[in-house]
């Protein structure tokens, strides 16, 4: 029917991507923090409500250092700050600047303390002034380095922005001009809105660059397979048409690309191909003519591609149960291309090969005819000497996955010699951290003014630097126990709340107090920061789990609670989901795609045999990950869950051939070696343009889909392996369904 209406069908599916292109031009990319976790997370839930607390907006830090070298509590070095905190304060998008010269910070003693900027402190000697800053918590360590060689600018950014990645470029390409106007100071920029803008442009660099690429490695692939130049081009078409329809519905539905999703292309790719090529190599009746020929091929495919399709659903649908937004988009967006691909493969595909001449059948005495004769012969004490190698190989990637890392922290999804790294990571350096841990502290408001909360508090932050190696924490009580010592010259804490009260009126002189401390009726909020590396973050977040046990036995009342949130609680939560997706999407992967086998074999026992050849590579290409040191990250945890729906195609292929050939009457020795002649070319191919499609992503810039693509390729050959020398020894020694006649 499809090659009868064949004209038809091409018009129409051209019109279609007409219409889907203009959906596709819309496609927007969310890369912010927020967009990694699903909208009901708590702790995204908490993150959010501290945010608007506080207006603790996204930030961008920037470090500031002397032009000469020098340090940074030179009064003419604090002008220059100074004029670059209030130039920056002017650009859009931007609601507060505060700055090592502009932060407000108690000074003097007895009578005489204040509450001023380092600027107005720095009126006295450039030795008072280092003496002044070094010696306070909200100083040293979060707005200066410990050296004195560097200063921070702390740029708070719009929350409307924080979802439009051309104003953050806008803003932080304004920024930077204002910079580098000033010559007395050379700055860095780091932070979330940094690492947002990066995520973006490496993601639309990498999809602009690899996607031709992956397009013209293929089609080099798929000429090297069938030597004919129109054999090329129709999965070529199919592939092209599948990517418009897919990006169409996106930019319909108002779907944004994420880092991960930026992959989608080569995913497409890569099933597209495997698809059509199995059309092009079953498109061989040269006795029916093109058309005769064309629907011979998909009247013999239609199944097992209703069935491939069905398994790499499956597989992908498996990872909706991770915990983490991106993988589950990534999931819902790649099911539905598997699904525009199919239809894309079985009507247009038939229609073009109506216009090609079938293939010829596969020639002998070729290497590649030679190798799948020999592979289709196997004798039963090699093959169980396979099985066995096989059995060992596994066992011994038990031992690798024990060591299996998870790493969760954003810097490390860029390469080392990316400028954005390189910023963050001396940002780091000379700062002591571009990103912070904030416990969210909320109470009743006089239990917040209690000295014995304040005392509590207080042991909380001398507890977490001791205990966790923080450099600082610091938070209003540091202000209170601060100016209580100014005043009186004792340690300690007030005795009363009025005389807190007191204190914090003082500390109002200057600005920042509603950054720390905020009432909201008879609620009061307070919040204490510490500034942490994002390079060395791991660290930090491997102690999160045990901090909010203890932060949920000892702060956990209405009167006075604790919670931890902020980055570095976001990244641990993350690695939690990472570990439990991986886990979870596989099992269930493995039980679905078990079901869609068995119904296609019409046997349980032959379904689950039929696990065997793709549960070997995706063991051993984890396995490789642990071996090589390659991280569980957003990208390679949906490997597993992905390639086992992907590499299943061919034991469909395999096995509903080899199935029809036994009930023909065939021996199983015939059927399983004329089963590799015939069909084991386009294994061959698909497999090759698959590993090569995935392959394509380690010339990217985001290291999760650069991990995921190589991965995905390693474990894409292991299972070719598989498919050819463990399935043929499988079916040997364990003759599932001998009698099948």
């Amino acid at each position: 029917m499809i090659v009868g209406v064949r004209w038809l069908v091409l018009a129409s599916a051209l019109a279609l991507a007409a219409l889907a292109a203009h959906g596709a031009a819309r496609v927007a990319f969310d890369a912010s923090i927020e967009v990694w976790f699903l909208e009901d997370d708590e702790a995204l839930v908490r993150y959010r409500e501290f945010l608007q607390r506080f207006s603790a907006d996204d930030v961008i830090v920037m470090a500031a250092l002397a032009s000469d070298g020098g340090d940074v509590f030179r009064a003419p070095v604090l002008e220059r700050i100074a004029a670059l905190d209030e130039a920056m304060s002017s650009v859009p998008d931007v609601v507060r600047v505060r700055s090592l010269a502009t932060i407000s910070i108690p000074y003097g003693s007895g009578e005489d303390v204040a509450v001023g900027s380092m600027l107005e402190v720095a009126t006295s000697s450039t030795a008072m002034t280092q003496k002044v800053a070094l010696s306070s918590r909200f100083v040293r360590g979060v707005f200066c380095s410990n050296d004195g060689r560097a200063a921070a600018i702390v740029v708070y950014v719009s929350p409307s922005a924080n979802s439009d990645v051309e104003r953050k470029r806008a803003l932080i390409r304004r920024l930077r001009e204002i910079a580098s106007a000033e010559p007395a100071v050379r700055t860095l920029a780091g932070g979330g809105p940094v690492m947002d803008v990066a995520f973006f442009d490496y993601s639309e660099r990498d999809v602009v660059v690899l996607g031709p690429v992956s397009i013209l490695v293929a089609l080099t692939l798929v000429f090297l397979s069938f030597r004919r130049a129109s054999a090329a081009l129709v999965p070529v078409a199919i592939v092209m048409l599948s990517l418009v329809y897919t990006f169409g519905l996106m930019g319909a539905l108002a779907i944004r690309i994420t880092p991960i999703s930026a992959s989608l292309g080569s995913l497409v790719l890569a099933i597209g191909v495997a698809e059509s090529l199995h059309l092009v190599a079953e498109h061989r009746h040269v006795e029916l003519g093109p058309k005769g020929s064309a629907a011979r091929a998909l009247a013999d495919l239609v199944t097992p591609l209703v069935f491939t399709s069905a398994t790499t659903v499956a597989g992908l649908l498996s990872l909706l149960i991770a915990e983490l937004r991106p993988v589950r988009e990534f999931a819902e967006l790649s099911a539905l291309a598997v699904v525009v691909s199919f239809f894309v493969s079985v009507t247009v595909g038939p229609a073009l090969l109506s216009f090609i001449r079938p293939m010829e059948p596969p020639r002998t005495g070729t290497w590649t005819s030679s190798l799948l004769s020999r592979l289709g012969r196997p004798t039963v004490s090699g093959s169980r000497r396979v099985l066995m190698g096989s059995a060992l190989t596994c066992l011994l990637g038990l031992w690798a996955l024990s060591h299996l890392e998870v790493g969760s922290n954003p810097i490390a999804y860029f390469r080392d010699s990316e400028p954005m790294r390189r910023a963050t990571e001396e940002i780091d350096r000379t700062l002591g951290g571009s990103t912070t841990v904030e416990l969210f502290v909320s109470g009743d408001h006089e239990a917040l003014r209690d000295p014995a909360t304040l005392a509590r508090l207080a042991a909380l932050e001398r507890s977490l630097e001791s205990t966790t190696r923080l450099p600082s924490v610091v938070s209003y009580v540091d202000l209170v126990e601060d100016l209580y010592f100014r005043l009186t010259g004792r340690a300690g804490m007030p005795a009363t709340k009025d005389e807190v009260s007191q204190l914090l009126l003082l500390a109002e002189q200057g600005e920042g107090l509603d950054e720390l401390l905020v009432d909201d009726g008879d609620r009061s909020f307070a919040r204490m920061t510490a500034r942490i590396p994002l390079s060395d973050a791991k660290r930090l977040i491997e102690q999160i789990p045990l901090l909010d046990a203890r932060l949920r036995s000892e702060f956990g009342t209405d009167e006075l609670r604790v919670v931890a949130t902020g980055m570095a609680k976001l990244m641990a939560d993350m690695e939690v989901y990472l570990l439990d997706g991986q886990r979870n999407s596989f099992l269930l992967a493995f039980a679905q795609i078990g079901l869609l086998m068995a119904l296609l074999l019409r046997s349980v026992r032959m379904g689950l045999f039929a696990m065997i050849p793709n549960l070997v590579p995706v063991w051993l290409g984890l396995s490789t990950m642990a071996l090589f040191r390659v991280p569980l990250d957003p990208g390679t945890m949906m490997v597993a869950s992905v390639v086992l729906g992907i590499v299943v195609d061919d034991t469909v292929h395999f096995l509903v051939r080899f199935t029809r050939l036994r009930r023909s009457g065939e021996s199983l020795e015939r059927a399983l070696e004329e089963t590799l002649v015939l069909g084991g070319r386009a294994v061959l191919a698909t497999s090759l343009v698959l590993a090569a499609g995935f392959a394509v992503l380690a010339f990217g810039s985001f290291l999760p889909n650069v991990r995921f693509g190589l991965v995905s390729a390693a474990t894409i050959l292991l299972a070719l392996v598989s498919e050819l020398v463990i399935l043929p020894a499988a079916l040997v020694v364990l003759r599932p369904g001998a009698g099948v006649r």
